[in-house]
């Protein structure tokens, strides 16, 4: 029995020594994966790459900042990107509000309560959107020629 006990002992050391060995190996190489860190250089300073190449994959990472010419020529594409997104959301405003008034004669105030909240959630993002289009469009009148 004695033997049995001094086995699983030896084992488990075993294990936790090899365990830590790995911890270690994998905090030496600078990355939790395993994977290591690596550092690029480019020959232009104002662009820097990741060291991470999961790094295009996180969605908090900031994006590269963009000069006002590069601005100006997106800004068509915005500018249509937001006009499709208001006309969406009218038509949205038009389907609920013919739902909230079917709901209406139908007697169901819940699904009424239900709707009238989906349409006030959906004027404050309109509004939202009406707001940001705004203050594009004046900073492309005052940024942007022609």
């Amino acid at each position: 029995m004695n033997k049995k006990l001094t086995l699983g002992l030896a084992s488990l050391a075993l294990a936790g020594t090899v365990g830590f060995g790995a911890i270690a190996s994998a905090a030496s190489n600078g990355s939790r994966d395993g994977r290591g860190s690596s550092v690029s250089t480019s020959a232009d300073p104002s662009v820097s790459t990741p060291a991470d190449p999961d790094a295009n994959a996180n969605p908090t990472a900031k994006r590269p900042k963009l000069t006002t010419e590069q601005r100006c020529a997106k800004s068509p594409e915005i500018i249509a990107r937001v006009t499709a997104k208001q006309a969406k959301m009218a038509e949205r405003t038009a389907a609920l509000q013919a739902k909230r008034a079917e709901a209406e004669t139908a007697g169901n105030t819940e699904r009424v309560a239900r709707i009238d909240e989906r349409l006030a959630r959906l004027e404050a993002n309109s509004t939202r959107v009406a707001n940001r289009l705004a203050k594009a469009q004046t900073w492309i009148t005052a940024n942007c020629a022609g």
